[in-house]
């Protein structure tokens, strides 16, 4: 038999908390602090529902079973992108989420490209990071410099403020009025 070593605090507590909860049948707790009890019954009990199980085929969902609702994000994609529920049906119906599916049809748009290509890219595993980069939307080109840098000398054209800005209330040599010179 093993033994634990438990504080006398939390001995006290969990003694109560059984009592309480009816699991310790008759007890009797002696002057040394410990407990003497003919039985203790403890029941695990399980009232978490199951999680959803993420593998369910989406083909069976209520928005794939029939085709005269429309899911309300699915219609809100329709109006936005002005693209045909009967193929945002189709995708979400593959297995693709409207997210996913909405990240498509925004980064379609920006560099004029399918929607499906896109997917299809996420089908085979790469990420919407490795996709924008290879698109060019985010990140550096292999030939590029730094952003701004129109004429090539690897500095940005446009650091820091205007030269011929001066932002209102703020003299034009700080530090030096013309009343103290």
């Amino acid at each position: 038999m093993n033994k634990i070593s438990i504080p006398k605090p939390i001995i006290a507590l969990l003694v109560t908390l059984l009592m309480v909860l009816g699991a310790l049948q008759p007890a009797v707790a002696n002057a040394d602090s410990t407990v003497a009890a003919s039985s203790i019954l403890l029941e695990v009990r399980n009232d978490d529902p199951e999680p959803p199980d993420d593998t369910e085929d989406p083909s069976d969902s209520y928005y794939c079973r029939q085709s005269e609702d429309q899911h309300p994000f699915g219609a809100r994609l329709v109006e936005r992108y002005a693209i045909d529920y009967a193929t945002l049906q189709t995708w979400f119906c593959d297995g693709y989420g409207w997210g996913q599916i909405a990240l498509a049809l925004q980064t379609g748009q920006l560099v004029g490209q399918d929607p499906g290509t896109l997917l299809e890219a996420r089908r085979e595993g790469r990420g919407w990071g490795l996709i924008w980069q290879e698109l060019n939307l985010i990140g550096r080109s292999e030939d590029g410099g730094p952003p701004n840098d129109l004429d090539g000398d690897g500095k940005p054209d446009h650091a820091g403020p205007k030269k011929d800005h001066n932002p209102p209330g703020r003299p034009d040599s700080p530090g030096k009025s013309e009343s103290h010179p």
